[in-house]
């Protein structure tokens, strides 16, 4: 059923897997890792004989870096990049669904950025008096281009260590709004008792849908011989269900239903 990984592969002292803080992929406690992300590593670690693991922790420019150094190094949950695919290669099965990004902006602020009940990304930019809170390296999806654009001639703070300290900054008043998942800032919410004080709407310039992410490794032979041997246990995890229980918990509320119609479109045939 698995694909043989390389020899170089299975000889390896240690397999490492690059991650950063971002609930509820990784929840990063000082040296301990939990999470969904965490969750389907260990069931590919399991299926990875004779070989070590760790997972080191590294901002999203260092892993895209290392990546391209070509060395031995996984990620997992990437969206899929015309840039992103000339460097790496990606896993044939999805291992997540992200959700179509939203705005995050302070609950008080709601009647100013959001009176309808969505935002514009482009209106806030728009807006000079406003400070923007960026990730370095984290893409953006359809609204990358936006961003770019305006990220770095309008106020805008930038923090690589994660989402969790962006959102608190938008509590504490340091950013005035963000884009982010909102599968991760609905468990950040509920964990830091956020409820009350942020809230997330739809962005006008952005398509709502569910968006697969996938595992990647550097494009060198390693690579595509860990990515046959990862491919392998992603359909088995799939096609056993595993997989669709690990990610359901995490369903944004509300969208309970396109998360299923998602899944099965996007991952659940594919893998049949």
């Amino acid at each position: 059923m698995l694909t043989p990984i390389s020899a170089k592969a299975r000889t390896s002292d240690t397999l490492t897997w690059l991650y950063f803080n971002f609930p509820p992929v990784y929840i990063r406690h000082d040296t301990n890792v939990t999470g969904y992300g965490k969750q389907i590593i260990d069931i590919i670690n399991a299926e990875t004989k004779n070989t070590k693991h760790r997972m080191l922790f590294a901002t999203p420019g260092r892993m895209i870096e290392d990546i391209k150094a070509e060395k031995n190094v996984l990620i997992l949950g990437l969206i899929k990049t015309p840039e992103r695919e000339k460097i790496m290669y990606f896993s044939k099965y999805p291992c997540r669904l992200a959700s179509a990004s939203v705005i995050a902006i302070r609950s008080e602020d709601k009647a100013k950025f959001a009176p309808n009940g969505t935002a514009s990304a482009k209106k806030l930019f728009d807006n000079k008096t406003l400070i923007f809170g960026d990730i370095p390296n984290i893409r953006y999806g359809a609204l990358d281009g936006l961003v770019t654009e305006n990220k770095v001639q309008h106020r805008t703070i930038s923090t690589p260590e994660g989402l969790p300290h962006l959102l608190g900054m938008l509590v504490r008043k340091r950013i005035d709004w963000t884009i982010t998942d909102p599968m991760a800032a609905t468990y950040l919410e509920r964990q830091n008792s956020w409820d009350n004080e942020i809230i997330m709407v739809p962005i006008s310039e952005a398509p709502q849908e569910f968006i697969p992410g996938y595992i990647v490794a550097p494009k060198t032979e390693w690579g595509a011989k860990m990515m046959q041997h990862v491919d392998a246990i992603l359909r088995k995890t799939i096609k056993s269900g595993r997989l669709k229980e690990i990610l359901t918990p995490y369903a944004p509320k509300g969208l309970e239903a396109e998360f299923d119609a998602s899944y099965k479109r996007l991952i659940l045939e594919p893998a049949r």
